[in-house]
């Protein structure tokens, strides 16, 4: 494993010990609420970033499958 990626697999990891439980939601108290980045990077379940990341992956499947179509210019 590369130095980067166990750098990566322990922040992960101390930020996914840090979430607390919230309405049986597990949320990360510092996490960017509201954006997919707190979704994807902080592992926050709260509601503003799930819906953030629904949009998200809503968006880049749309963008993909227009292109796959050819209704999209690349």
């Amino acid at each position: 494993m590369t130095q980067v990626a166990e750098y990566l697999r322990k922040v992960r990891a101390e930020r996914r010990a840090e979430r607390v439980d919230v309405g049986g939601r597990l949320v990360h108290p510092r996490a960017p609420h509201g954006s997919a980045s707190g979704y994807q990077h902080w592992s926050c379940r709260c509601g503003p970033c799930s819906a953030a990341n629904r949009s998200s992956t809503a968006a880049t499947r749309a963008t993909a499958n227009d292109r796959v179509a050819g209704r999209a210019e690349p």
